[in-house]
C-alpha cells in the first residue's frame, strides 16, 4: 500500500516538473517570437527559425536555455555532416545564433565572426592582422 502512494506521488511530482518545463518553454517561445517581430524577420523567417530552435531541442531532449556552447556546436557539425543543403544550414545557424544572442543573452564564440583568422595565424600578434580586421573593400 505504502508503495502505492509513494508512486502516485512520485508521478505527481513528474507530472508538476513537466508543466514547469513546459511553461519555462513556452516562455521562451514566446520570447523569442516577440524578439524576431521586434528585429522585423517576416512571418515565414519566424516559423523557420522557430523550426530550427525546435529541432535542436528535440535532439537534444532538454530546454534550450539549459544547452551549452558546446552541445549547440556539436549539434551544427552533426548536421553539416548530414549534408544538408548549405541554405538550410546557413539559415539553422543563423536561427541558432539570433536565439543564443538575443533571446538568451549568450555572447558565444560559437557565433562571432571569425576575422583575420589566417592571418593570425601566421603572424600573430602581429598590426597585420587588427589591419586586416578593418579592411573594407569599396
Amino acid at each position: 500500500m505504502t508503495q502505492r502512494i509513494d508512486s502516485q506521488k512520485a508521478r505527481k511530482i513528474s507530472s508538476r516538473n513537466r508543466l514547469a518545463v513546459a511553461a519555462k518553454s513556452n516562455t521562451l517561445k514566446a520570447q523569442f517570437l516577440k524578439d524576431m517581430e521586434l528585429a522585423g524577420l517576416a512571418a515565414t523567417s519566424r516559423r523557420t527559425y522557430l523550426d530550427a530552435v525546435e529541432q535542436l531541442v528535440r535532439y537534444y531532449w532538454c530546454g534550450p536555455n539549459e544547452l551549452s556552447e558546446q552541445q549547440v556546436s556539436d549539434y551544427l557539425l552533426e548536421r553539416h555532416r548530414d549534408h544538408v543543403p548549405k541554405g538550410s544550414f546557413k539559415v539553422q545557424r543563423f536561427a541558432l545564433r539570433f536565439f543564443f544572442g538575443q533571446t538568451l543573452g549568450r555572447d558565444w564564440h560559437l557565433f562571432k565572426k571569425k576575422c583575420g583568422h589566417y592571418l593570425s595565424s601566421v603572424c600573430p600578434g602581429s598590426w597585420i592582422t587588427a589591419t586586416a580586421c578593418n579592411l573594407s573593400i569599396r
